[in-house]
This record gives C-alpha cells, sequence and structure tokens, in this order.
C-alpha cells in the first residue's frame, strides 16, 4: 500500500468507516501480531494483545500527523503492551539466563560471555551500518533504550523495533547453542 493510499485510509478511518478500519487492520495485524508472539512467546496472550493494540490505536487516530505513520503507532503500542505483559510476570519465551542442564550450574559471568560473544557474532552479521549502530547500542549501553536509539541514529521506531526484534532472537539461539556446547563439555569432561 502506497503511503498516499494509506492516509486516504486512515482519513475514511477517522470518519469511522468500518472498511478503512478492516484494511488498517489486515495490513498491519500480521506484523503486529508476530512481534507480540516473539516478545510474549505466546499465540494466544498475542492474539488478545493484537486485539488490544488496534483498539487503542483506532482510539488515537487524531494523533497521526505529518511524520507520525500508523505503523509506527501500533508499533510503539505493541512495545508497550509486551514489555506491560512482561511487568506483570506473564509466560513469555524462556530466558537463556536461566536454563538449566541437569544439575550442573553454569556462572553468572560464564552466561555473560556467552551471551556477550552471541551479540558481537550477531552484530558482525548486519550488513547495515545503522543497524548495526543500533544493536550497539542496545546491548552496549543498558540506559538507552528503543527510543532514545531512534533518536540519535535519527531512525524510525519500527525500524528500530524491527532490527531489535530480529536480532534478539538470532542473539537468543546464538548464546543457547554457546550454552549447550559448554554444558556438553561440562557433561563429557
Amino acid at each position: 500500500m502506497a503511503s498516499e493510499a494509506i492516509g486516504e485510509i486512515i482519513e475514511d478511518a477517522r470518519r469511522g468507516d468500518p472498511d478503512a478500519l478492516r484494511a488498517l487492520f489486515n495490513r498491519f495485524s500480521g506484523p503486529v501480531f508476530r512481534f507480540v508472539v516473539h516478545f510474549t512467546g505466546d499465540r494466544a496472550a498475542a492474539k488478545d494483545l493484537t486485539q488490544d493494540i488496534f483498539v487503542t490505536a483506532f482510539g488515537r487516530l487524531d494523533e497521526l500527523t505529518g511524520s507520525k505513520t500508523f505503523r509506527g503507532l501500533v508499533f510503539r503500542l505493541a512495545a508497550t503492551a509486551c514489555r506491560r505483559h512482561g511487568q506483570r510476570g506473564e509466560n513469555g519465551p524462556p530466558d537463556f539466563e536461566v536454563v538449566r542442564f541437569d544439575e550442573h550450574e553454569i556462572s553468572e559471568p560464564l552466561l555473560r560471555q556467552l551471551k556477550e560473544e552471541a551479540i558481537a557474532e550477531t552484530i558482525q552479521e548486519i550488513d547495515e551500518a545503522e543497524q548495526q549502530e543500533a544493536v550497539r547500542l542496545f546491548y552496549g549501553e543498558s540506559e538507552l533504550n528503543a527510543a532514545g536509539i531512534c533518536e540519535r541514529l535519527k531512525l524510525s521506531s519500527s525500524t528500530v523495533a524491527d532490527v531489535l526484534a530480529r536480532v534478539r532472537s538470532r542473539i537468543r539461539r546464538r548464546a543457547m547453542e554457546r550454552l549447550r556446547e559448554h554444558a556438553d563439555a561440562v557433561i563429557a569432561g
């Protein structure tokens, strides 16, 4: 959908046109749902959260002006919904930092080292310099959140959210592989 077409659909949606609301939902709900599933690890919760996100977004259509896009709005709402979901202690995907292998304990410094190695390797695989820098800032400067990265690098929030979502799963997968290799070595050793 071209940005002009989306702009027209948003204008119709502001007037309460159900076809326009349905068109926005159909266009953006898939990517939002996948984003929410990734962070919550729960398809049922992600379905509910996605519906809530769109209800909120449709109520905030008047906020969209100039550079503020509907896509940016729904992904900001999705990030907030995921954060709140996690703060309520809802179940999410298992974090590699709490995985145990048999009765063998793995020290926090080793876990940190494995994660740092996974982050460094993943950053090297990213082609675009801006995206590499976004990942470095997010994982290297803990006080800098996604909004701060957007501001510093002059990137859209949806770009940063997309990059961090893709990279997070790669880092987790790579760190889990390293953790399994280490546990196998300890068990065999």
